[in-house]
């Protein structure tokens, strides 16, 4: 066995590892194991599902159990002569609730039964599905605190008050995901920080993409997922030497191959991130966990088979495993930031495959497009997510009506940043010159010799080499043109958003969103005035990122004040915000 398979041998051995053990996983929790837990009271036999029942407050108006507001429900199920004494103890835990401030939201406290002194309700179960929820030991609740919900009680079973707190296991279906499963707060600190991470790691890899890019190590590893049949890359001269053989047309330049290599150990990184998150999201819900669970593995099989030159096979199980994905994200109603945490899975994985194609293809411009944008989404779903588990938004219509201009803007900047990368990947950003005859003309004048249809090609067949560009003068000076015409749409209409948000009360988000926007412009003309000098031209597409991020965050703040209108009372909306 040559070097070359025996590489791909050790690769799909480790895959093998990993692929053995996510499905061992998926096998026991889909045949109903759990581990053994500590639980306390008294579990009801025959399991009743509480959030199908017809439920009713003291007042009389009707309980709504499922709302998707409350990560936790307590439910205390008396006896005939525990009224009393379950009232106590809910009056403690809720007092224990007002000191978790904003995260208050999270636990809701219920006590089911006749009230005090009355009947308890183990003997209603088993007459009639009926309960009535009396919420009179609250001393201080209000109406907000009864209309949190209950959209995340994903289970059959109840909390009992019996000295201490008990929950069963899972048992029913989910209003939100569809099945039971352990029900998982979606705002604790260790989830905030998994989303933060990986945004953050996202943001990283589109600067250090860009300076592999810009640096022509686009092509420094010719194979994929290796660098030159290895899992890192060559450097002594014995290997150099081995390499150069095999790769006669790539000749090995050390000082490029670590920047390439590099770059996609920290894309497998921020890959794993996403998947625990994706798998967090999908906990509680074993149906869609376990097609996720089935997707990574069938997509992680297809790398040892491309080794192999299986391209077919491989081609299969990575088109099989990304529509399961992509069906869980899109036909998952109702579930919030779960569902975008499995479609940044998705875009995820098929980011993997635009990078695979950008060395296997020669940088083929619309790959390498494609790639910077699939790294864009990728962000701005990692950031969606992160924002919309870390804040609540207060109740404001102003911010609310926000939501759809900054969907535009998305729109309006992802269509630059595709300008963006064309420019770039077809070599265009110099094609008006330097200096100051490259703006604001071009060329030193103002409409120069320019070819739209050439410049505008999208796909050229496979097996050209793009490295330096194919395409001639006229062409590359309309695609820098049309990027010019681009920004200057992109500008007008973000600053008149930064000023709409500013009136709307978002003073901090409007000042750094318009300094953000003149930031963006001023590395643009930078970038041709001066040369295209590659720190520039990182922070430039590091700009893009920042501007992008603004906006998203501008849209989770939208989204999250007009859900609180939604759900909060008309009489506990502020004046200020109901004019």
């Amino acid at each position: 066995m040559d070097l070359r398979n025996r590489r791909r041998l050790q690769a799909a051995i480790i895959v093998g590892i990993f692929a053995a053990s996510m499905i061992g996983a998926a096998v026991m929790m889909m045949s109903g194991w759990a581990p053994p837990t500590r639980s306390y009271g008294t579990q009801i036999r025959p399991a009743r599902n509480l959030a199908q029942m017809p439920m009713q407050l003291a007042d009389g108006k009707p309980f709504a159990f499922r709302n998707r507001q409350a990560a936790w429900t307590l439910v205390a199920l008396p006896g005939p002569d525990c009224a009393e004494r379950c009232l106590r103890e809910l009056d403690l835990v809720h007092r224990v609730q007002i000191t978790l401030d904003k995260q208050a939201d999270m636990l809701r406290l219920v006590y089911l039964g006749a009230g005090r002194g009355g009947s308890g309700l183990r003997q209603g179960l088993d007459a009639r599905d009926h309960a009535v929820a009396d919420a009179r030991g609250f001393p201080r609740e209000d109406a907000r605190q009864r209309q949190r919900g209950a959209g995340h009680a994903e289970r059959q079973g109840h909390v009992e008050l019996s000295g201490g707190f008990r929950s069963d296991a899972p048992a029913g279906r989910s209003p939100e995901s569809g099945e039971g499963g352990l029900v998982m707060p979606t705002t604790n600190l260790p989830l905030r920080v998994l989303a933060w991470i990986a945004c953050a790691l996202a943001f990283f890899l589109i600067m250090y993409g860009s300076f592999v890019r810009l640096s022509n190590a686009g092509l420094s590893c010719p194979d994929w997922p290796t660098c030159y049949g290895r899992v890192t890359w060559p450097v002594k001269p014995a290997a150099v030497a081995k390499a150069d053989k095999a790769f006669p047309d790539r000749p090995v330049e050390t000082h490029k191959t670590w920047r390439e290599q590099t770059h996609r150990f920290a894309a497998g990184t921020l890959g794993l991130l996403v998947l625990a998150e994706a798998l967090v999201a999908t906990f509680a819900s074993r149906r869609r966990f376990g097609l996720v669970i089935a997707a990574i593995v069938l997509i992680g099989i297809g790398i040892p088979m491309y080794m192999a030159r299986n391209y077919v096979t491989a081609s299969v199980l990575a088109a099989i495993g990304e529509a399961l994905l992509l069906a869980v994200a899109f036909l998952w109603r109702g579930s919030g930031w779960r569902r975008i945490a499995v479609l940044a899975l998705a875009v995820v994985c098929f980011q993997a495959l635009l990078g695979m194609w950008t060395v296997t293809w020669l940088l083929k411009p619309i790959v390498v497009t494609g790639h910077l944008l699939g790294g864009m989404a990728t962000f701005a779903l990692l950031a969606w997510v992160a924002w919309r588990i870390s804040i609540r938004e207060q109740a404001n219509w102003r911010v609310a009506h926000l939501f759809a201009a900054a969907v535009i803007g998305v729109v309006l900047l992802a269509c630059q940043i595709f300008l963006g990368g064309w420019t770039s990947s077809n070599y265009a950003a110099l094609a008006c010159g330097i200096g100051g005859s490259a703006f604001p003309g071009c060329l030193g004048q103002g409409w120069p010799a320019m070819d739209f249809h050439q410049g505008f090609i999208l796909w050229r067949g496979i097996g050209v080499d793009f490295q330096g560009g194919i395409l001639d003068a006229a062409a590359r000076t309309a695609i820098q043109m049309v990027h010019r015409f681009g920004a200057a749409v992109v500008f007008v209409y973000v600053l008149w958003l930064a000023h709409k948000a500013g009136r709307a009360g978002l003073r901090g988000h409007a000042i750094a969103l318009a300094l953000l926007l003149l930031l963006q412009v001023a590395l643009g003309i930078s970038n041709v005035v001066l040369g295209l000098p590659l720190a520039i031209a990182v922070a430039h597409t590091g700009g893009a990122a920042l501007l992008l991020f603004a906006l998203v965050t501008l849209l989770a703040r939208a989204r999250g004040s007009e859900e609180r209108l939604d759900t909060q009372p008309a009489s506990t909306i502020p004046v200020s915000a109901a004019r």
